[in-house]
C-alpha cells in the first residue's frame, strides 16, 4: 500500500480514506467488520487550543531545553492517545481579518482534530494535553458536522 493512495496511517494501522471518512470505526481506530461486531459512530472534533501568550511568542521565549520539553511533552500524549487523532494539529497565529465583524484571534494558539464517540469522550482524551497543563490554558471543543459528498 503506497502512502497517498487513498490510504491514510491511523495509529499504528494504515486505513483507507474512505474508511476514515465513513464515521463508523471500532474501538481503538480499527475499522469496523459489521454491525453485528460493536460498531461505535464516531464524530470529528476541532480543539482550538487557547494561551494567554501567541504560539510564535511561547516559542520565541523558550530555552532549547523547554521547546524540547514541550515537544516531549506533545508525543507523550500524542502517543497515549493515538487511537484518537485524526490530524494532530499545529501551531497557529492570527494572520487576517476577512469579512464583517470584528478581527479576533481571542488566543487561539492551535488546533487538533479528534475522533470520539461523544464530547465527554474528548474531554477524557483531553486529560494529560501538554496545552491544558500551560498557566492559562484552555481548550474549545467544536463537533464537526458532516454535510455529504460535494
Amino acid at each position: 500500500m503506497q502512502p497517498g493512495a487513498g490510504h491514510d496511517v491511523f495509529g499504528c494501522q494504515r486505513v483507507s480514506s474512505a474508511t476514515r471518512n465513513s464515521g463508523v470505526m471500532a474501538p481503538a481506530g480499527r475499522p469496523a467488520a459489521a454491525a453485528e461486531t460493536g460498531e461505535i459512530t464516531m464524530s470529528k472534533f476541532m480543539i482550538l487550543y487557547r494561551a494567554p501568550e501567541s504560539a510564535a511568542d511561547q516559542m520565541a521565549n523558550a530555552t532549547p531545553e523547554q521547546r524540547e520539553a514541550g515537544l516531549e511533552a506533545w508525543r507523550a500524549w500524542a502517543t497515549r492517545v493515538d487511537y484518537a487523532i485524526a490530524d494532530l494539529g499545529a501551531p497557529l497565529a492570527h494572520t487576517a481579518h476577512v469579512g464583517a465583524g470584528a478581527a479576533s484571534a481571542d488566543g487561539i494558539c492551535g488546533y487538533s482534530i479528534l475522533e470520539a464517540g461523544s464530547a465527554e469522550e474528548i474531554e477524557t482524551v483531553l486529560n494529560g494535553n501538554p496545552q491544558l497543563a500551560m498557566p492559562g490554558g484552555s481548550a474549545e471543543i467544536l463537533e464537526i458536522i458532516p454535510i455529504g459528498e460535494m
